[in-house]
Order: C-alpha cells, then sequence, then structure tokens
C-alpha cells in the first residue's frame, strides 16, 4: 500500500507500523475566525485555559487554546 495519498488538495503521509491515533498526536486543529477576541471570550467561558495573542503583522494574530479536557486547538484571525 502507497504510504502517501491525495484528498482534497492535501497530501496525508503515513508510516505502515504507526497507527493513526500515534500520527496525530500533538496535532493541532486551526479555526479561521472573524472576531479573535470574542472567540477567546467564549472559549474561556466554557471553561478552555486561553494563552496570549501571538501577533504576526501583516499575517494576523493567532491564540492557542487549551480545552478542559486537554486538547489543544488554535484561533487565527488575519488581518485586515
Amino acid at each position: 500500500m502507497d504510504p502517501v495519498r491525495e484528498r482534497s488538495g492535501c497530501v496525508l503521509r503515513r508510516r505502515p507500523t504507526e497507527s493513526a491515533s500515534e500520527q496525530l498526536k500533538g496535532a493541532v486543529l486551526v479555526f479561521d475566525v472573524d472576531d479573535l477576541d470574542a472567540a477567546m471570550e467564549r472559549a474561556a467561558a466554557m471553561g478552555a485555559q486561553v494563552g496570549a495573542i501571538r501577533d504576526m503583522a501583516s499575517h494576523g494574530r493567532t491564540v492557542k487554546v487549551r480545552d478542559p479536557g486537554g486538547n489543544v486547538i488554535q484561533f487565527y484571525q488575519a488581518a485586515g
């Protein structure tokens, strides 16, 4: 079986000896948001730990969030 497959423009690589859960360990989902401050406030109100905003100048702003279960996600607001 070929370890490289294309799906919707994405290339997925998998080592045959690695399980899917091992591959995803440390993965972070990034969500584009229109209002980073509102997304942070809502996440905090739902019990998440919200990190410090990272300002990437002309690229936008981002912040890491850890939910009560320990899962990490990231919110991203484009500049402009």
